[in-house]
């Protein structure tokens, strides 16, 4: 049995990766791997699926956990168009990054994730700061995940060279 674990930020934690895992195998193995079909095979079953899924909990929560969860797509879906060296391109509009605020009524500074516009981040170099770290670990990432492929990748994009590289270092 292969050996499964959570991706980095995931929701999950490696013993739910190790409960997930081997589930979505077996319905991935008998064509039924579609989220239509895990959600559907979790419903019938008591399977850890049904209690990562959230099946159990009350209407109102779910309902709130995906107005949060459409929210966030939003953000991450608009583009603006920025001028570069004198060429038009779509960058980000909003980015996420973590902030410090006051709490009044607790009297603490939580840290919480919010969307920055581009023009904030400009101006604040913690921000923007972040915002490359991210791409950095994000990069790393697929370069991770996806270096088994690397050298079928980079004989069909040669310039993948670099980014595979660059994750090195």
């Amino acid at each position: 049995m292969p050996r499964y674990f959570a991706a980095p930020g995931s929701p999950f934690s490696d013993e739910d990766a190790a409960e997930i895992g081997p589930e979505l195998q077996m319905l991935a193995e008998s064509g039924c791997g579609s989220p239509s079909d895990i959600v559907e095979y979790a419903k019938r079953s008591e399977t850890p699926l049904r209690r990562h899924l959230h099946l159990d909990r009350p209407l109102e929560d779910i309902a709130e956990s995906w107005y949060k969860h459409r929210a966030g797509v939003c953000a991450r879906s608009i583009l603006l168009e920025v001028v570069v060296d004198g060429h038009r391109q779509a960058v980000r509009a909003f980015h996420s990054v973590t902030v410090v605020t006051f709490d009044p009524i607790e009297d603490r500074e939580p840290i919480k994730r919010t969307y920055v516009t581009l023009e904030m981040a400009r101006q604040s170099e913690a921000i923007a700061s972040q915002i490359v770290d991210d791409a950095c670990r994000r990069l790393r990432t697929w370069a991770r995940l996806h270096g088994v492929y690397r050298d079928v990748l980079t004989k069909a994009h040669p310039e993948l060279a670099v980014v595979f590289e660059f994750c090195e270092t």
